[in-house]
């Protein structure tokens, strides 16, 4: 019992050297805003086929779109705009089922991309704590949709990164999430 009293106070100056440093790190960054356009799939039986031969103007212009049974749908298709030189494509807060669908090359048909919370890990295409979707290298960036399942109501937001600045904001996270972690066992258990 005699060794921690003299410990105690070290690992407390450790904790708050810790923490300053952290406030050195760039913050956690929102990514670039991914502008979209909505059309509402009540039924849930539209299909991308029918999404690519539908005109402009049957998909709505909205800053925020909610989806969920509470609005009296469960499905939504949004045509992505303005996606720049987007590499990955962050989705806010956590959905049920998303799948983008790019075009890439002169390949004919669509490329499908997965996330979300039902869908395993193993079939997503990238791997991490946020909701986020590969866009490839020679994908068509003028013609882009995504489509959300989601039965609770919820209200979506998309960011684009490039892949360095994902995988630092990952960092990041993970960084402060540690520091946090270790603050709190620091605090109540040393």
């Amino acid at each position: 019992m005699a060794l921690v009293t003299p410990i105690r106070p070290v690992l407390h100056i450790l904790l708050m050297v810790c923490g300053l440093s952290i406030g050195w790190m760039p913050a956690l960054a929102e990514g670039r805003q991914v502008e979209f356009r909505v059309m509402r799939d009540v039924d849930r039986d539209v299909s991308i086929s029918d999404i690519e031969n539908l005109p402009d103007s049957a998909f709505e212009a909205e800053v925020h779109v909610s989806v969920g049974s509470r609005y009296g749908e469960s499905s939504l298709w949004l045509r992505l705009i303005n996606v720049g030189s987007t590499e990955v494509l962050q989705l806010r807060p956590v959905l049920d089922q998303a799948t983008l669908f790019v075009r890439v090359g002169s390949t004919p048909g669509w490329q499908e991309f997965q996330t979300g919370d039902q869908i395993a890990k193993s079939a997503r295409n990238i791997l991490s704590p946020f909701m986020a979707l590969p866009i490839p290298k020679g994908a068509d960036r003028n013609l882009m949709y995504l489509r959300v399942v989601q039965p609770t109501a919820v209200s979506i937001k998309l960011r684009g990164w490039t892949g360095s600045e994902f995988t630092r904001m990952e960092t990041n996270d993970k960084y402060i999430k540690l520091f946090l972690f270790g603050f709190i066992f620091g605090r109540f258990y040393i």
